[in-house]
C-alpha cells in the first residue's frame, strides 16, 4: 500500500475489524507506531520492520507520475502524548531522527497557491483529497 497502511488501519466500524481479524489482518507498523501499541511496535521491530519507512504520496501538483515521501513511523510516535517509550524504541533501532515529511513541505508551499486551479481541479476529479 502505497500509504504504508493495511485494511485493518482504515476500519472505523467494529464489526468489519474483528471480521479482518479474523481473516488474519493485522495493523500495519505504522498503525501500531500511532496507536502507541508498545507490545506490537517491538513485535514488529523484532521481525525486522523497516523503522525509516516512508509514506508514498502522489502529488497533483507535480509532473505526472512525481512520487513524495510522507511520515516516518518517527514522525507519527512522536505526536502521541506518551510517546517517549515508542520513540525510544524507534531511535534505539536507528530510526532517522532528520527525515523529512516531503508531503507536508509541500502541503505548505501549496497553501502558498503555487499550485494552479487546473492541477487541483485534476485532483478533485480523480477523487483525491489532501486537505488542500
Amino acid at each position: 500500500m502505497q500509504d504504508g497502511k493495511t485494511p485493518l488501519d482504515k476500519a472505523e466500524n467494529e464489526e468489519v475489524k474483528a471480521l479482518l481479524r479474523e481473516h488474519g489482518g493485522k495493523l500495519s507498523f505504522l498503525g501500531t507506531v500511532e496507536k502507541g501499541m508498545l507490545e506490537e511496535v517491538s513485535e514488529w521491530i523484532k521481525e525486522g520492520a523497516d523503522v525509516n519507512q516512508q509514506e508514498v504520496v502522489i502529488n497533483p501538483c507535480l509532473p505526472a507520475g512525481h512520487q513524495q515521501l510522507g511520515k516516518t513511523p518517527l514522525h507519527y510516535a512522536v505526536k502521541r502524548e506518551e510517546a517517549v517509550t515508542v520513540v525510544a524504541m524507534l531511535l534505539d533501532s536507528k530510526a532517522a531522527v532528520d527525515a523529512v515529511d516531503q508531503v507536508r513541505r509541500e502541503e505548505e508551499r501549496v497553501r502558498e497557491s503555487e499550485c494552479t486551479d487546473r492541477q487541483m481541479e485534476r485532483e478533485k476529479e480523480k477523487g483525491g483529497e489532501r486537505g488542500w
